[in-house]
């Protein structure tokens, strides 16, 4: 079996990755840095895999190589559509550079029907609940704000995309959209990280309210939970991978707090200006009906292991 993963160097793409291939699978690694210049995470959770350097906006050179190598016909299962970007980051604000991720997630689709695979499966972000409520809100009343909505409506507008282009003809589709993960290798900047590095030096914490609902998924789970989807996923259905147990952003803080030594946590020092989600966003029932998920990891578990990858720099 065979499987194609875009996006592969980044966070849940490697991880996703080393799933695969510990389930068997020969998988086709895409990402836009050179092997060489990864983590040594990176490399090892992406080392027996075929991993490639390519720009997805040159779609023709990627039919050619991975059609050279193999990666062509029935055997290929499945393509993972992880990879997105922006200039200055995944989920920065800039409109021309987040719109073209919508092309390329076109281009994928393409390449995924090219290729003849089975199944494409779009792998989405918590963030896209978000921008859902944001359409509704009256931009000359309401003054809430948060940087990552253009990034989630470009996620849904791929979305949308994807469901126009397949039209019964192409891999059959499933849409997954995973909660906030954590673990070792994450070298994005999130509240709750930085928070636990924080409490790691034993530095003071300055946050909102922490009122707003909240989830947390392993990323070893939120790995499973995708190819979970692929193999059981019903054609067309979006999925929630999470914990299934969201709480309010300020436990979260309070539960690493309790794990390590206690720092001081400061609530309302920083302005906070955002919609709340329902608890109902978070629901894991569907994917556990349907697929038989359920997530292996505690958040307890998940913070000390993340701990001890961050103090094994210092």
């Amino acid at each position: 079996m065979k499987a194609i993963v875009t996006g592969a160097s980044g966070f849940i793409g490697s991880y996703l990755v080393c799933e695969l291939i510990n389930k068997g699978f020969k998988v086709a690694a895409i990402g836009r840095k050179n092997f060489k210049d990864l983590s040594n995470l990176r490399k090892k959770l992406l080392d027996k895999s075929n991993y490639y350097s390519f720009n997805l906006d040159s779609p023709q050179n990627i039919i050619l190589k991975l059609k050279q190598s193999g990666f062509y016909g029935h055997n290929l299962k499945y393509f993972f559509h992880l990879a997105w970007g922006g200039v200055d980051g995944l989920s920065d604000v800039n409109i021309e550079a987040q719109s073209k991720n919508i092309i390329r997630t076109i281009s994928t689709y393409d390449i995924a029907k090219f290729l003849k695979v089975k199944r494409y499966v779009f792998c989405g972000t918590m963030e896209e609940s978000f921008a859902e409520l944001y359409t509704n809100l009256n931009y000359k009343k309401d003054s809430k704000y948060n940087r990552h909505v253009v990034y989630a409506l470009a996620k849904i507008s791929a979305r949308h995309a994807l469901k126009l282009r397949y039209a019964n003809k192409g891999p059959e589709l499933v849409f997954g959209i995973n909660s906030h993960t954590m673990g070792p290798g994450d070298t994005r900047d999130s509240f709750l990280q930085v928070s636990l590095e924080k409490i790691l030096n034993k530095e003071d914490i300055n946050m909102s309210s922490g009122e707003q609902l909240f989830d947390v998924i392993n990323v070893k789970d939120c790995a499973r939970g995708y190819l979970l989807i692929a193999k059981k996923g019903k054609l067309g259905s979006t999925y929630w991978i999470g914990s299934g147990q969201p709480k309010k952003l300020k436990y979260y803080v309070k539960i690493m707090n309790n794990l390590f030594y206690p720092v001081k946590i400061k609530y309302k020092s920083i302005k906070y200006d955002d919609v709340i989600l329902n608890k109902k966003t978070f629901d894991i029932s569907k994917i556990k009906f349907d697929t038989g998920f359920f997530p292996l990891y505690k958040f307890q578990d998940t913070v000390i292991e993340l701990a001890n990858y961050i103090k094994s720099f210092k």
